[in-house]
């Protein structure tokens, strides 16, 4: 087996080279959405309102422990064909792909969501409270003075998730994208 003849020749070097950035636009675009959704549902987990909490319990449960594959093959597969029996028309073409982002973005924030929420509460009270008597809202105690200080308590908590969201990608090898 010579590397030179399989890997750097054509047409394998192409095939290579855009599955690695169809993985980095992937893992991009997903990690990105993720964490979007994952403050929101974070702040949903801590708030004083009970159904917000409840819901993002919810949500958290549903799907950190819905694996990716299922998730995306439903999304993929299942998905268009509901919507094509219940409405009688076809599924908006090149929808494929925003599915993927999506299923791997729901699967990501619920790991994300509870990394911060574990984060938010390693910052101490007296932070909140002083935050507080400088006279700042509840949300923006949270966006300028709570967030910043639980992301970095769990940076490396949330690179892991992130490398693994990215690992989530090869399952759109089997999609059809």
């Amino acid at each position: 087996m010579d590397f030179q003849q399989y890997v750097i020749s054509e047409p394998y070097l192409g095939w290579l080279l855009s599955g690695v950035g169809m993985t980095v636009i992937i893992a991009a675009l997903s990690g990105a959405a993720a964490m979007l959704l994952g403050v929101a549902v974070t702040t949903a987990r801590i708030s004083d309102r009970s159904p917000a909490r409840w819901f993002a319990r919810i949500y958290i449960c549903i799907f950190r422990n819905l694996p990716p594959v299922p998730l995306l093959l439903f999304l993929v597969f299942a998905l268009p064909g509901a919507y094509r029996s219940l409405t009688g028309a076809a599924f908006p073409r090149n929808m494929e792909f925003g599915l993927l982002i999506a299923g791997l973005s729901l699967n990501t924030s619920a790991y994300l969501a509870e990394i911060l929420r574990g984060g938010v509460r390693g910052v101490p009270l007296q932070h909140w409270d002083a935050a507080r008597v400088c006279g700042l809202s509840r949300s923006k105690t949270l966006l300028l003075v709570v967030y910043p200080q639980a992301v970095r308590i769990t940076l490396p908590a949330l690179g892991t998730r992130l490398i693994h969201n990215m690992k989530n990608s090869s399952i759109a090898l089997v999609l059809p994208l």
